[in-house]
């Protein structure tokens, strides 16, 4: 793969990453894969793309008690040990559902 190719593929990765903020942490890591000048290409290509590129939503810190519950359901469902990135993914995304359950705007939910 030459170094246009990588840097397609990292852009890609970056604008996925902005509409997915929940897997900011994972995809960033996948670029790095792509060599040592990778994670700053896509900490730039973000940059410049943020206006571009509307989020789902921007969850920034979990909620308190969402490790809490992601520890419950890692241990319901033997899923221990867990790496570090997919727990932090799962942090958000529980703090997403929280959020939106109270508020009642959950997926399938009524507003």
């Amino acid at each position: 793969m030459d170094a246009a190719d990588k840097q397609a593929v990292v852009l890609a990765l970056a604008e996925l990453a902005l509409r997915r903020p929940g897997w900011q942490t994972y995809l960033r890591e996948l670029a790095a894969e792509f060599g040592t000048e990778a994670p700053t290409m896509f900490d730039n290509f973000q940059q410049y793309s943020r206006d571009a590129v509307p989020a789902i939503e921007t969850i920034a810190t979990p909620f308190p008690h969402a490790k809490a519950l992601r520890l419950h359901l890692v241990t319901l469902l033997n899923l221990d040990p867990l790496p570090e990135t997919t727990a932090q993914v799962l942090d958000v995304a529980i703090s997403y559902v929280l959020k939106h359950h109270k508020d009642g705007t959950a997926i399938g939910g009524r507003r």
